[in-house]
């Protein structure tokens, strides 16, 4: 209700990041302060999976707080309204989002330089990931947002969430599969060990195989259900044969 939406903001009741109990929206906005402008959130089907989502890494490491919206109307809520108490609504799980905004401006220069040399040493195996990939995402990248996760998905400027998505197709919609990104974290242990394969061999069909994997480890972290599970479970017996 667009007339009363500034009364209507003062019932709010949100489960966020912070604490395992309900907050107003005034408790958030006053631990948000003045100079973040826009407010965070996460939509799921589970509020567990919310918890433990890989895309919130960089905001726990920060400390900022995340709305974590596990209701179906949700979906409606974010999509039908731009601001609450005056910040921006932002996804965390946007690929546009400007991370550089959730730390100070000395951290944000030198995660910058890191990112851009990152980005520069895993950009043959990005190229090559791409391409083998290209029928299930629609870009793999470094990751800026991952702390402890080796691949998280994102999704694209003008893209629909997953949840958005489930929510048409309930409803009879016809909704075509949208791709989405895969990110990397440049620092995992995974990570740079597919680098090292990829600089001794780019050529080497296990790199699909974990490309593959990876994207399928990401729909999982995230409560999501796999297309075609066989293919998934193939796969990981396939890896741990030959790491045997």
């Amino acid at each position: 209700d667009a007339g009363n939406k500034d009364k209507l903001e003062k019932t709010l009741l949100f489960y966020t990041t912070k604490g395992d109990g309900l907050r107003s929206l005034a408790e958030i906005q006053a631990d948000a302060g003045e100079d973040q402008e826009e407010l965070y959130y996460l939509s799921g089907e589970s509020l567990e999976t919310l918890r433990n989502a890989p895309q919130l890494e960089i905001f726990r490491s920060k400390g900022v707080e995340v709305l974590l919206l596990a209701d179906a109307i949700d979906e409606v809520l974010v999509g039908n309204t731009a601001d609450l108490g005056g910040k921006k609504l932002t996804s965390a799980s946007r690929g546009d989002i400007d991370l550089d905004k959730l730390g100070a401006k000395a951290d944000a220069e030198e995660d910058t330089a890191d990112a851009k040399e990152s980005t520069e040493a895993l950009n043959p195996l990005l190229e090559t990931l791409g391409k083998a990939l290209e029928d299930r995402i629609e870009k793999v990248q470094v990751s800026a947002r991952l702390t402890d996760s080796a691949a998280c998905l994102v999704t694209p400027e003008n893209g629909m969430t997953p949840q958005m998505e489930r929510m048409f197709k309930a409803m009879g919609q016809d909704v075509p599969a949208s791709k989405r990104l895969l990110e990397l974290n440049p620092t995992h242990p995974l990570v740079k060990k597919l680098a090292e394969l990829h600089n001794s061999d780019a050529d080497d069909t296990r790199i699909a195989t974990f490309g593959e994997l990876l994207i399928d480890q990401a729909v999982l972290s995230e409560g999501g259900q796999l297309a075609n599970p066989h293919e998934f479970v193939r796969r990981m017996a396939e890896v741990m044969a030959d790491a045997l």
